[in-house]
């Protein structure tokens, strides 16, 4: 199995509930990377190629069940990757509204928090 450091990008409203998580994707060789906002992380993105994107479903508009701002990342940097096993994406919310609504544009969305599945799919994850 592949050693080298993957790759990952979080765009949380609130990243103090991923600490562990975080800690435990570092520990199993990923670089985490945090965007404050929508904007840093499309700049982000057009500078690196990352592995793995999580973040809110409506990141940038706190409180709106609208996933605009999950569609155009995932629709801009992500979705053919995904579609090739080249790269994971999802969408989290609090919601159910918002992982509905991102699920009906295509969005993989799922619901806070970050479930086991999810966990594990990232841990085995070797682009």
């Amino acid at each position: 199995m592949e050693t080298r450091q993957r790759s990952m990008i979080l765009g949380f409203h609130d990243v103090s509930p991923l600490e562990d998580y975080i800690a435990l994707f570092e520990y199993n060789k990923y670089k985490v990377d945090i965007a404050d906002s929508l904007d840093k992380m499309k700049e982000m993105l057009q500078e690196k190629q990352y592995d793995v994107c999580l973040m809110d479903g409506n990141f940038g508009s706190r409180g709106s069940q609208d996933p605009t701002s999950s569609q155009v990342i995932y629709n801009g940097f992500f979705k053919k990757r995904v579609e090739n096993g080249k790269a994971i994406f999802r969408a989290l919310s609090n919601s159910d509204v918002t992982v509905k609504n991102a699920q009906e544009l295509g969005i993989p969305s799922e619901p806070k928090p970050v479930s086991e599945s999810l966990y594990n799919q990232i841990i085995d994850f070797y682009p």
